[in-house]
C-alpha cells in the first residue's frame, strides 16, 4: 500500500515506544491507530479478490465474515512487518520478532474491533487456519502454528498472511472437513458468474442462464449473451476452477477445464439440431438460424490451453466481461477475443528466470515467472 507521510510519521512515533532491541525482539503496545490507518486499504484489496457471495456458508462462518476477517488480520501483520523493517534501519533486524506470536485470546481481542466479528467466530476461523488441525498442507495455506501443547499461543509469518488467498485456503480446508457442503458450494459457482454477468451487462445485452438441456444433449448450457441489434449470440460454457496448489490438483483442474471444450461441442450439436430450443424458453427472440452464433469456453482463476475448433474460442471471464462492456456490439467483442491478444506475452507482460535453491550442497534450479 502507498505510505503517506502522515502514516510514516505514525510508524516512527510507534517505533520510539518499542523496546526489546537488545534481545532482537520488538515489544510495543497494541497500535490501534496504525491498524485503523491501514485497514481501509486492505478492505478495498480484499473486496477485489473475494468474489463469492457473502451469504455462502462454510459451516460456522460465511464468505462475508471471511471478507471481514482477512483485512483485519492483514492490517495487524502489515503494521508488525513494517515496524520490523524500519527497526532494522536503525538497529539490527529483530529476528526474534520475525514470527508474530500471540495467545489466541490476544489475537481475538485485536481482531474483533477491526473485523467487527464475534469472538466465537474469530476463534473458529483461527482454528481452521491452524496448521495440522485436519491434514497438514503448508504454512501458506494454514497460517497459524501452535507454539504450546495446549494451543494457547499461536504464531504466524506476517508475509504469508499478507500474500495468501485466505478465502481459497478456507474453502480448501472445507473440502477436507465437509465434502458435501463444499460440493454444494462448488455447484453454485457458475450460477454466481451468470448473476455477475447479468449485473455487469444489463442494459447493453440480454444475458441469461443457466439452461438445463434434455438428457440427449449430455450437458447443460451455462450462459447465453444475445445482441439483437447485430443478430449475434454467444453461448458459453463456464469453468470457475479453484487455483491448484499441488501437481495432482493441477492435473485435475486441467482435465476439468479441457472437458469444457467437449461440453461446448455437445451444446453446439444439440442446438444446431434444435434451433428453436432457446427461443421457446425465452432466452432469445428468434431461431438460432437467424443469428451469427459463437461458442466460447470461459474460465476464471484457472485456464489451460488446447487448440479449440475453428467455431469455438477460449477466454478468461474477466476479459470477457470487460470486453463486452467496452465493445460496440457482441460481434466485434468476440472477434477481439478470437485474436487472443489478451494473453500475456513474454518480455512484455512477464519474464521467466531460472532460480536455484541449495540444500545440503545440492542445487535445484527451476523456472519462475515474474510480472513486468
Amino acid at each position: 500500500m502507498p505510505l503517506r507521510p502522515q502514516i510514516i510519521e505514525r510508524f516512527q512515533k510507534c517505533l520510539l515506544s518499542c523496546g526489546g532491541f537488545k534481545s532482537k525482539k520488538l515489544k510495543y503496545p497494541v497500535p490501534k491507530d496504525l491498524y485503523l490507518e491501514v485497514l481501509p486499504w486492505f478492505r478495498e484489496a480484499t473486496g477485489k479478490l473475494v468474489r463469492r457471495h457473502d451469504q455462502i456458508s462454510l459451516g460456522q462462518y460465511t464468505i462475508g465474515q471471511i471478507r471481514a476477517f482477512w483485512p483485519a488480520l492483514q492490517s495487524i501483520c502489515a503494521v508488525h512487518d513494517y515496524l520490523c523493517f524500519i527497526a532494522s534501519l536503525q538497529h539490527e533486524f529483530p529476528v526474534n520478532s520475525a514470527v508474530l506470536s500471540k495467545t489466541v485470546t490476544q489475537w481475538i481481542e485485536e481482531l474483533a474491533p477491526l473485523s467487527e466479528l464475534e469472538p466465537h467466530t474469530l476463534g473458529v476461523i483461527i482454528e481452521d487456519l491452524t496448521f495440522g488441525d485436519t491434514k497438514p498442507v503448508d504454512l501458506h495455506q494454514e497460517l497459524f502454528v501452535r507454539f504450546t501443547e495446549d494451543g494457547r499461543i499461536r504464531g504466524l509469518l506476517p508475509q504469508f498472511a499478507l500474500s495468501t488467498r485466505m478465502d481459497e485456503n478456507l474453502l480448501r480446508t472445507l473440502s477436507r472437513n465437509n465434502q458435501d457442503l463444499y460440493s454444494r458450494i462448488s455447484a453454485s459457482k457458475e450460477r454466481e458468474l451468470v448473476e455477475d454477468a447479468c449485473g455487469a451487462l444489463s442494459g447493453k445485452f440480454s444475458v441469461s442462464g443457466p439452461f438445463e438441456l434434455p438428457r440427449e444433449a449430455r450437458t447443460n448450457l451455462d450462459l447465453v449473451v444475445a445482441d439483437e441489434c447485430s443478430s449475434t449470440l454467444l453461448l458459453a460454457e463456464l469453468k470457475w476452477i479453484r487455483k491448484p496448489a499441488f501437481v495432482k490438483e493441477r492435473m485435475r483442474a486441467d482435465s476439468e477445464f479441457l472437458h469444457g471444450l467437449e461440453q461446448l461441442g455437445r451444446v453446439q450439436t444439440f442446438l444446431q439440431n434444435n434451433p428453436e430450443y432457446l427461443r421457446m424458453r425465452g432466452a432469445v427472440k428468434r431461431s438460432l438460424n437467424d443469428y451469427r452464433t459463437h461458442f466460447g469456453l470461459v474460465g476464471l482463476d484457472h485456464l489451460v490451453w488446447s487448440d479449440p475448433r475453428p467455431d469455438q474460442f477460449i477466454v478468461d471471464y474477466d476479459i470477457l466481461k470487460m470486453g463486452l462492456q467496452d465493445a460496440a456490439n457482441l460481434d466485434v467483442a468476440v472477434a477481439r477475443f478470437r485474436t487472443y491478444d489478451w494473453l500475456p506475452v513474454e518480455g512484455v507482460d512477464f519474464e521467466v528466470r531460472f532460480e536455484g535453491a541449495i540444500v545440503n550442497g545440492v542445487t535445484i534450479e527451476g523456472q519462475s515467472f515474474f510480472p513486468l
